[in-house]
């Protein structure tokens, strides 16, 4: 086993490299970059905050990590893995920052927070290319394969669907856990109490339909007017 319980692990996509970090009581975390095959720890450094997320960059090697603390609310920062040095890092603009998501190409950052926004930044320059706002506190984020759609997932119990081109809303889906295939344009939506699994063909026009007559029979079986949740008007 390596690591004490209740550390963070991520794994880098090729499935070489584990990372960890382990919050300390003095308010700074241990950062640990391992070699899976080996069974080798590569190198290990400390940051001065706590509760902060973590990740590998888009590159796979990279780490990043975001914080949560009065003193750094809105930082993203980028680290070199060899040195555990700072490179730089993006002022995300969210508030307090709840998570961060990368584009599948990498070019893009997208963070969301307390201010119930995702901002879409520049990976490379930290230039802020788009602002979403669902008014409603964003539970997770997903970018699909082809880095065409995002699904962002709400704690109204909805998913929102926009274009990543122009920002334009798409469509609003019951339920909150979605995910893509990885190799067709379609998105999976599990709705809330509901064990069944709904594909939508995203180039599809039924995909406007079908959402809003699934929407229609929630909000009519729990005595909600549509027009309170504008969506699917005609």
């Amino acid at each position: 086993a390596i690591g004490p319980i209740g550390a963070t692990y991520v794994v880098n996509a090729d499935g070489s490299q584990l990372l960890m970090k382990t919050d300390n009581a003095s308010s700074d975390a241990l950062v640990e970059v391992w070699d899976i095959p080996a069974g080798r720890r590569l190198i290990q450094f400390h940051i001065s905050d706590s509760g902060f997320g973590i990740a590998f960059g888009p590159d796979g090697r990279g780490i990043v990590t975001f914080t949560g603390n009065n003193n750094t609310l809105n930082l993203i920062r980028w680290w070199d893995p060899t040195t555990g040095q700072e490179l730089k890092e993006i002022d995300a603009q969210n508030g307090v920052l709840y998570g961060m998501v990368f584009a599948p190409d990498g070019k893009y950052l997208l963070s969301w927070g307390e201010d119930q926004t995702l901002k879409i930044h520049e990976t490379a320059t930290g230039r802020l290319v788009r602002t979403l706002s669902p008014a409603a506190q964003i539970n997770s984020v997903m970018v699909s394969p082809d880095s065409l759609t995002i699904a962002v997932s709400l704690s109204t119990s909805q998913t929102i669907l926009y274009s990543f081109e122009d920002g334009h809303e798409l469509v609003t889906l019951p339920g909150t856990s979605i995910d893509f295939l990885p190799d067709r344009p379609v998105v999976l939506n599990i709705s809330s109490g509901d064990s069944t699994v709904y594909a939508f063909l995203m180039d599809n026009n039924d995909l406007v339909r079908l959402a809003c007559e699934r929407l229609k029979n929630i909000t009519s079986s729990n005595s909600i007017a549509p027009s309170k949740l504008k969506i699917c008007q005609d």
